[in-house]
């Protein structure tokens, strides 16, 4: 399935911009390569939570969204909220042997569900989701989902983001 299909190029109108196919941007071309791995694809969606950087920079937090999915219990990824019921994946983030010593770029999404489809996508085009394995991620109803992701948050989460350079 192409995910571009029906997609808008990314402009200052799609900044809250829900839903799928999310608006894409086509990536400065020494963004494709990193340590002589393919780091980006040419063109990428982007997540209702971030924003596509300059020449200078790959994709950027958009803090307002970020904290927005986060007092609204959104999908971080498309921006709609997801029923209680409905299945949800979440990356289980207080695993990752790297958070307990802030060497990633942790921000309060990365607790939160996310709807399948878009984790699917996110850990396509995501140059650090896609280096996760399967077993990292969970798979449950949203309201229990969420329950976790809250408690995980709570518990682990202390890190200073809003003063970051919010970069991928």
């Amino acid at each position: 399935m192409n995910i571009f299909i029906n997609a808008i190029e990314w402009s200052s109108n799609s900044l809250k911009s829900t839903g799928l196919p999310r608006p894409y941007y086509n990536v400065p071309k020494h963004f494709y390569i990193k340590n002589k791995k393919r780091y980006l694809a040419k063109k990428i969606p982007i997540p209702y939570q971030s924003l596509p950087g300059n020449s200078e920079r790959g994709i950027r937090l958009n803090m307002e969204n970020e904290k927005e999915s986060v007092a609204k219990d959104l999908c971080a990824y498309c921006g709609i909220k997801i029923k209680n019921e409905e299945l949800s994946i979440r990356w289980k983030i207080e695993l990752e042997k790297d958070f307990f010593y802030e060497q990633l770029d942790f921000v309060p999404t990365d607790f939160h569900p996310f709807h399948l489809e878009c984790m699917k996508q996110a850990r396509i085009y995501c140059p650090f989701m896609r280096t996760l394995k399967d077993e990292v991620f969970d798979i449950k109803k949203q309201s229990k989902n969420l329950k976790t992701a809250k408690e995980n948050y709570k518990k682990y989460f202390t890190l200073d983001w809003e003063s970051k350079n919010r970069l991928i």
